[in-house]
């Protein structure tokens, strides 16, 4: 864990490498070997800098080596673990279970708390993934973080944001279709829309609630918060 100089010529081998997904608007990831990644920086900014170099997290890829040109000293990337998982960009996977959900979302709340002076910059479905054979959730781009104190209570409130737009987007899309506008589930979709924080679990709950008592489904996977007579 470090700092390492690099040139051009260290930068072009950088890239022959294969791929990790599609560039992104800062830069493009990839293989240094089967565990780690890097990430090349589309353009040097003389303001960039990337902290939390000293942590390890089985769960978060926290930078390991800071990259820096060696003609002008700017950060070109950084190295990090690689961190497998799905993306929900289009929600949850129908086979999730619901029980899993809500103990993978505990699992990282605690993490949260647990760095609860780093302020988790760019906190979005991009940069969160779900690992299915471990059931948890993985974090990832993680180099525009920095120290900010107690910041652990807006960096949930961005985690809610993120997993409640995509179950009401994708998953339970058919509540902004739905005929009562003055009960429980209708009113957090609402304050969602207005761009309000929505605590997920309550969402999960008050979904699971209204499935039963309107609909007398027990849902028990994602597929299950969406009621027959809204299946396509």
């Amino acid at each position: 864990m470090g700092k390492v100089l690099v040139d051009f010529q260290d930068i072009e081998n950088y890239k022959k490498g294969n791929k990790c997904g599609r560039p992104g608007i800062e830069g493009a990831c990839y293989f240094l070997d089967k565990e780690t990644l890097v990430k090349i920086y589309h353009v040097f900014y003389k303001n960039r800098i990337t902290h939390f170099s000293d942590i390890i997290d089985s769960d978060i890829a926290f930078p390991i080596d800071i990259l820096l040109y060696k003609d002008t000293n700017l950060e070109a990337g950084y190295t990090m673990k690689y961190l497998q998982g799905e993306k929900f960009l289009c929600g949850f996977s129908d086979k999730i279970l619901i029980s899993d959900l809500k103990k993978a979302y505990f699992d990282l709340k605690k993490k949260i708390e647990l760095y609860r002076d780093i302020y988790m910059q760019d906190m979005s479905l991009v940069n969160i993934m779900y690992s299915a054979s471990e059931n948890k959730f993985k974090l990832i781009d993680t180099d525009q973080w920095y120290t900010c104190y107690n910041s652990n209570i807006e960096n949930l409130k961005q985690l809610d944001l993120c997993l409640s737009y995509a179950i009401f987007k994708y998953n339970a899309s058919w509540v902004s279709l739905s005929d009562d506008k003055s009960d429980q589930l209708f009113d957090l979709y609402k304050w969602h829309k207005l761009g309000h924080t929505t605590p997920f679990l309550e969402v999960l709950e008050v979904l699971e609630k209204e499935l039963n008592e309107k609909y007398g489904v027990k849902a028990k996977n994602i597929a299950d918060l969406t009621p027959k007579i809204y299946k396509i």
